[in-house]
Parts: C-alpha cells; sequence; structure tokens
C-alpha cells in the first residue's frame, strides 16, 4: 500500500468540524473537503503504520469494509485536485476553459502577513459595515454623475487624463485583491495566489482565497466581499470628490463610474465573483454553483426525456439558480460582443478580433450541442421530444439571426467646414438616417438637437476633439464625413449616434468580414447635397469604396 498511496504523505487534514467534515491541503492551500466514511478513511491512512489497507480497516473497527476503503483512497487519489498538488512546481498559469485563464504574480503573504495593525482592522466588523455604508453612498453618488448631463462625466478630458484613468484604476484594483488577502490573513488564513486572468475574454484581477473553508461562516463572507468594499469605498471617495468640483473631477468621476460597475459586477451570484464566494461560504455548500447546473441539466433532461431520472424533492430553488448560472455567462459574453461591435466593429482591427472571438463561441458551442445529444441520446430520450424541440431551437436561432434589427453607431459631430457625421471606419448609412448631437463628454452630455444624413461619405481629415471626447488641439485624424441636415447654431462639435438602416446579424457578420478583409462598402447613397462640403478636397486622397 505504501507505494499505492504515496501521495498521502504529500497532504495535511484539519481537525474535523462539528459536522465530522476535514479539510484536505496540500502546500498550505486547501484543496478539498470531505465527510463521513471518506473522511475516517483518508484520516486513518495517514495515521497507521505500516500503512496497509488491513490497518486502516482495523483501526476504524471495521466500520467501513476493504473494497469500500480502497475505493475511497482510489477515488481521492485520482482527484485532479490532488493530482495537481503533486507537481513539484504549481503552475503559474492555469487555464479552466475558454472563458478563465490565470496568470499567478505575487505571493500575497510575503506582503500582507506583517502587517498587523491593518491586521487589526480587517478582523472588526465595524470596518467592514462602515466600508458597507461607504460603498452605497458611493454607488448613489455615481448615479447623479452618470443622469447630470452637466457633471464631470459629460466633460471632455486631455489624453494624460485617460492614462490617468487606466493607471489609477489599475491601482484600485489590485487593491481590491489585496484587500481579499489581507481579510483571510487576518482570520488566520493563507492567500498565496494573486494574479492577472481573462475573464469570459475580458482582463481582469484575482486572488486565491480557497484557504477560507476554515474559517467561520461569517468570516468567509467578510473575506469574499472585502475587495468589493474596500474598492467600492474608494470610488465613493473619488465619486464624492468630483461632486465637489475638485481638480480632476473628470478624472476621479469617471474612476468612480469603473469602480461602481465593477462593484455590481462582482456581487453577481452566479459566476464565480465575489458574490458567488460570499454565498457559497455563508451556506457552507462548496461547489454550489456546479450542484446547481447538474441539477438544472437533470431537470431539463427529465424534461425532454421524462424516463430519464427527475430532479430530486424540493430542488426547485437549486434548479432555479442552476438556469441562471447557465444564462448569465451568455448574457455577459453577448454584452461584451455586442458593445465591441458598436464601438470598434467599423474598425478594420476590431472586426478581425470580433471573428476571432465569434469563431471561438462557435467552436465552443459546437462542443456544447455535441455533448448535449450524447447526454440525450444516453438518457433514452425519444425522438419524439428531441425533434420538435430541436426545430424550436433552430427555429428560434434563424430568427435571430435573419430578422433586421435596428442598430446605431457612436460617431462624432463637427460644423467646421459644414455640419458633418464623422466616423473613424466605414458605416453603413443612407439619406435620412437619423443623427443626434449630444454635448461631448466621456459619457453623452445634454442632447443638442437632431438631424438626417444628406449625402455620402467623402474622406476628411479632422481634429481629433470631433471624433472623441478629448481635448488635444492640432492632433488630426483621417475620417470619413457623411454631411448632415441641422440646425444648431453655436455647436462646433459633440458626440453623434447615427441610427443605421435595419440589418440582420447575418448581414452585419457579413459586414464585418467586409471591414477585416478592407473591402467594406457604404450604402448607395442619394446624390450628396451639395451644400455639404468635405473637409477638404476628395482629389487630394485616395478614396477607398471597395
Amino acid at each position: 500500500m505504501s507505494d499505492r498511496w504515496d501521495w498521502l504523505d504529500t497532504l495535511e487534514l484539519s481537525p474535523p468540524d462539528e459536522f465530522d467534515r476535514i479539510v484536505v491541503s496540500a502546500g498550505g492551500r486547501p484543496i478539498l473537503r470531505l465527510a463521513g466514511d471518506a473522511a475516517l478513511v483518508l484520516a486513518a491512512a495517514q495515521r497507521v503504520n505500516p500503512r496497509t489497507i488491513d490497518a486502516v480497516t482495523s483501526s476504524l473497527g471495521g466500520r467501513v469494509a476493504i473494497e469500500a476503503a480502497t475505493a475511497l483512497l482510489d477515488a481521492v487519489g485520482s482527484d485532479p485536485a490532488v493530482l495537481r498538488s503533486l507537481e513539484r512546481r504549481p503552475r503559474r498559469l492555469q487555464v479552466d476553459g475558454p472563458t478563465a485563464i490565470r496568470l499567478t504574480v505575487v505571493d500575497p503573504m510575503r506582503l500582507l502577513a506583517r502587517a498587523i495593525p491593518l491586521h487589526r482592522l480587517a478582523r472588526s466588523r465595524a470596518t467592514w459595515g462602515a466600508l458597507a455604508v461607504l460603498t452605497v453612498i458611493g454607488m448613489a453618488g455615481t448615479g447623479v454623475l452618470v443622469l447630470d448631463p452637466t457633471s464631470a462625466l459629460h466633460r471632455p478630458m486631455d489624453p494624460y487624463a485617460y492614462l490617468g484613468i487606466a493607471v489609477l484604476f489599475t491601482v484600485v484594483v489590485i487593491l481590491h485583491e489585496l484587500a481579499h488577502a489581507l481579510a483571510l490573513i487576518a482570520h488566520g488564513g493563507a492567500s498565496r495566489r494573486v494574479g492577472v486572468m481573462l475573464f469570459y475574454f475580458a482582463p481582469a484581477f484575482f486572488c486565491d482565497v480557497s484557504d477560507s473553508w476554515h474559517l467561520s461562516r461569517p468570516e468567509r463572507v467578510i473575506v469574499a466581499l472585502a475587495g468589493t468594499l474596500v474598492q467600492g469605498a474608494i470610488g465613493a471617495a473619488l465619486t464624492l470628490a468630483a461632486l465637489l468640483g475638485v481638480p480632476f473631477a473628470p478624472l476621479l468621476a469617471a474612476v468612480g463610474l469603473l469602480c461602481s460597475v465593477y462593484v455590481f459586477a462582482n456581487l453577481l451570484p452566479f459566476v464565480k465573483l465575489d458574490g458567488y464566494v460570499a454565498l457559497v461560504g455563508w451556506l457552507d455548500h462548496p461547489n454550489f454553483r456546479a450542484h446547481a447546473l447538474v441539477a438544472f441539466r437533470r431537470w431539463a433532461t427529465h424534461v425532454v426525456a421524462p424516463s430519464a431520472p427527475p430532479v430530486l424533492p424540493g430542488s426547485r430553488g437549486l434548479v432555479a439558480f442552476g438556469a441562471a448560472c447557465a444564462v448569465t455567462p451568455v448574457v455577459l459574453v453577448t454584452a461584451v460582443v455586442s458593445g465591441l461591435w458598436s464601438n470598434v466593429g467599423h474598425l478594420q482591427l476590431g472586426a478581425i478580433a470580433l471573428l476571432v472571438i465569434g469563431a471561438l463561441l462557435l467552436a465552443w458551442v459546437v462542443v456544447r450541442v455535441i455533448r448535449l445529444a450524447r447526454h440525450l441520446v444516453r438518457a433514452g430520450a425519444a425522438p419524439v421530444r428531441v425533434v420538435p424541440a430541436a426545430l424550436v431551437v433552430a427555429g428560434i436561432a434563424a430568427a435571430v439571426l435573419t430578422v433586421p434589427i435596428a442598430t446605431s453607431v457612436r460617431g462624432g459631430y463637427t460644423a467646421e467646414p459644414s455640419p458633418s457625421f464623422v466616423a473613424l471606419g466605414p458605416v453603413v448609412a443612407e439619406p435620412g438616417s437619423r443623427v443626434t448631437v449630444f454635448a461631448p463628454g466621456l459619457l453623452p452630455g445634454a442632447r443638442l438637437g437632431d438631424g438626417v444624413i444628406a449625402g455620402g461619405p467623402e474622406p476628411c481629415t479632422v481634429p481629433v476633439e470631433s471624433i472623441a471626447p478629448v481635448d488635444f488641439p492640432g492632433a488630426p485624424v483621417d475620417a470619413e464625413c457623411w454631411p448632415v441636415e441641422v440646425n444648431l447654431a453655436g455647436v462646433t462639435r459633440g458626440v453623434a449616434i447615427l441610427e443605421t438602416p435595419p440589418t440582420s446579424i447575418l448581414d452585419r457578420i457579413g459586414a464585418l468580414v467586409d471591414t477585416a478583409l478592407g473591402r467594406a462598402e457604404h450604402a448607395d447613397p442619394a446624390t450628396p447635397n451639395p451644400s455639404a462640403l468635405p473637409l477638404r478636397e476628395p482629389d487630394k486622397r485616395e478614396t477607398s469604396r471597395g
């Protein structure tokens, strides 16, 4: 037995809790939690000498049969978490599917283990209560800034302010992750990993707080929400400063807005972020999301294949949570892709990036569909139920892909030398397409007026302030200008929203491919309005029209 179960020497076992459960750790990091016979057998196997299966079962007074004890030890030894713990060096890069890629950057124990004054603050419930109040105040203040079209969020900034936003927000997010580690260390745990990750194709940071399973339920919740509360409080301070009109108010307001969005997203319990970690810590239910997804899949399988086992009685809440967990990632990815499509889809590099992301998502969907089909076949689903369900899903997909949908494109507005909608790349528009002009700012400011496209596009060179909410005099940018019929006396620039003709997703994908290949074409415009002159003569620069 000693050769077969040498991995036992690499594990540490916690004392049993009030429910006779033990936490299994490797290298100081919890990897499993066991209960019942599995916990008894593992503890006995580490304790007995010589380490034989007969000695293990004898030490348990015959409570567990030899065959069962052998199977339990083999099951624990083959667990992926145990196998990873046997590697000589922990992997700095971890890939958990295409939606979660983690790279460890620093060991927070080296930074925070001796910060005793901070430990005292982190152990105080009053500290976290005060931070929670500040977080709520900050989010309310962000709402005021967003709704007030004259606030600091609705003003243009110089380029260095945008650099400051990126640097300051990065620092705040790092403090967010270190707050998780500090709370865990202050309550007697250990955190060994803080790093960067790609989460649903968006860059993010992470902190490993798995050691919090050694703590009480309230302490787990504090550890899980520590980062969110610290970031929320910092965002509140920045937002209140912006509301008071201090210097650099637009920069502070922008970072405060990002903090509020980050806090809100982190509190969603349906993805593995802070809100979910707090929920499972309070429920004392590790892998709750995975169990809920299994319950939802079991329920859906039983609907299609009644011969398949039904969900257990009293599992409606678990099934509902699993359904939300299944839908939320789809909504998040759709929101990210839609935002990218609206803002950078008309640029060649943006189109290429969107096509790459789309190809990865399509491959993921195909794999999931194949797995689902195999699962239904194994469950004994009858064709009379599967075929209609598949036809309904196919019909919904066809409708989503082919039904024309009204869309809009954000661009700029300039009145010099004539009113024009300004876009950095090719857009699809036609005479009569509506253009709404707002005051320039990071967020569109007050609505200034409406106009319509009056002709076809012409290449132009405009100040960068005409296309982006930035104060950078003397910086020209090549763009395309669409003449606009509008009456905006005294307005020289602004943010413009162009309502494009309704198009289907398939047509938009085709246009995206054309843009990526550099062969995008414009809609055939009517005769241009002769009063809407380009900002420079078109014959001074070649124009690519496909």
